[in-house]
């Protein structure tokens, strides 16, 4: 429920110690990171100053709600795949996902654009588990094309 982590924000900003007129900073790794982008999206303008996505591809496997509202109409098609361990003794999996341009269309990627909030995308392109550096790609060339003018990409 992203209420929960609007009201962290909220506090984060009223602490006494935070810069004053600055939104909060946040950061997320793998499934966190999409959770980054959600509150980069969908939070009240000024309350979110940045936010990094690390290795997530911009939009979320189960359903998500803000409070009673469901705020991500549709979320990806998630599939268990392949399981096997690597040379060097590790267990990999990868899962099955919607393309990334299938997940546009379709109207299940975070509005990032729609946003003021900066937003930094860092993939790994190692990462066998999820498509990542795909999505990440297919946001910066939505970001290009639907963005406000003037917005840095």
């Amino acid at each position: 429920d992203l209420a929960y982590f609007e009201e962290a924000a909220r506090w984060l900003q009223r602490h006494p110690r935070a810069l004053e007129g600055g939104g909060v900073g946040v950061y997320g790794h793998s499934f966190g990171g999409g959770l980054a982008l959600a509150m980069a999206a969908y939070f009240p303008p000024l309350l979110i100053g940045a936010a990094v996505s690390v290795n997530h591809g911009s939009a979320l496997v189960v359903p998500l709600r803000h409070g009673m509202r469901r705020v991500q109409p549709r979320h990806l098609a998630f599939n268990p795949c392949v399981a096997r361990v690597n040379a060097e003794g590790h267990g990999e999996a990868q899962w099955s996902y919607d393309e990334p341009d299938v997940a546009a269309r379709e109207g299940k990627l975070f509005p990032i654009w729609a946003s003021e909030v900066p937003v930094l995308l860092a993939v790994g392109g190692d990462d066998t588990g999820y498509p990542s550096a795909a999505y990440a790609e297919r946001m910066r060339a939505l970001l290009r094309e639907r963005a406000p003018p003037g917005r840095d990409v």
